[in-house]
């Protein structure tokens, strides 16, 4: 059965793509007005009235005129019966799109914290499966709570002709992820590494302990993706933007330490 389709041919939102980001928008405690979405998304102001009274029609309460009697904004007295169902339903959207094991796995524990998952939540995470490798995890779990040191066998994907790689006294960190990929923080004889989930074949846990180097944890945190050095001082980018363009930079900022000035 094919998927509804979330925009048309021209590339404008569809209906329920536009409520699905206004309702959004409000979460995020956005104040909207119409003109804008108007123009922003290539429909008329007739249609978005259209989609705010049927959004009134679905979730009575949800939205209200804002002080300039122009602009739309999320009411503030309106909360749901139980934020914790909320908070479920959306992790199991999350892992929904995961799919595989994961999702089955994860589906029935959440499933015991609520017996019906049923809001129409989707969420849209482009994060591979894992399954396979839950032990794995679970191994690495033990060693990074314990600090001990791992011994491990590796081999690339891309080099089959090659014999798979032993390490031993490695120190694991953090399980991270990074564009919808797994890997292993690592510090190896004084360097930091990051090892793909998959690549790792086998571990075990070994009785040596290690401390963690507050600095890699730092520059992971400041991080935007897998290549980070804790190495490498950190330096300032300044971004010419067009006015239009501001808005989503505001709403998903590049790191932790982002600017709008």
């Amino acid at each position: 059965m094919a998927l509804p389709k979330e925009f048309s041919d021209n590339g404008k939102p569809l209906q329920n793509t536009r409520q699905t980001l206004i309702l959004e928008r409000l979460n995020n405690g956005e104040e909207l007005l119409m003109t804008s979405l108007a123009k922003e998304w290539g429909v008329t102001p007739r249609t978005l009235k259209r989609d705010f009274e049927k959004l009134e029609q679905m979730m009575p309460g949800t939205c209200a005129r804002a002080g300039d009697g122009k602009k739309y904004k999320k009411v503030q007295n309106y909360k749901s019966s139980n934020d914790g169902e909320i908070i479920i339903e959306i992790l199991d959207s999350m892992v929904r799109d995961i799919g595989g094991t994961t999702y089955t796995k994860a589906h029935k524990l959440l499933s015991e914290l609520k017996t019906h998952i049923d809001r129409p939540f989707y969420a849209r995470v482009d994060v591979e499966d894992i399954s396979g490798k839950f032990e794995l995890v679970a191994q690495f779990e033990k060693a990074i709570s314990l600090k001990r040191m791992i011994g491990m066998t590796y081999h690339r994907w891309y080099d089959e002709q090659h014999e798979n790689q032993k390490y031993e006294n490695i120190c694991p960190i953090k399980m991270v992820i990074y564009n919808g990929f797994y890997y292993l923080l690592a510090e190896h004889k004084g360097y930091v590494k990051k090892f793909y989930l998959k690549e790792i074949l086998s571990c075990k846990l070994q009785a040596d302990i290690f401390e963690v180097d507050e600095k890699i944890i730092e520059s992971m945190e400041n991080s935007i993706n897998i290549w980070f050095s804790p190495n490498t001082n950190p330096f300032e980018v300044t971004l010419w933007l067009d006015e239009d363009a501001v808005v989503y930079f505001e709403r998903k900022p590049i790191s932790k330490k982002t600017k709008t000035l």
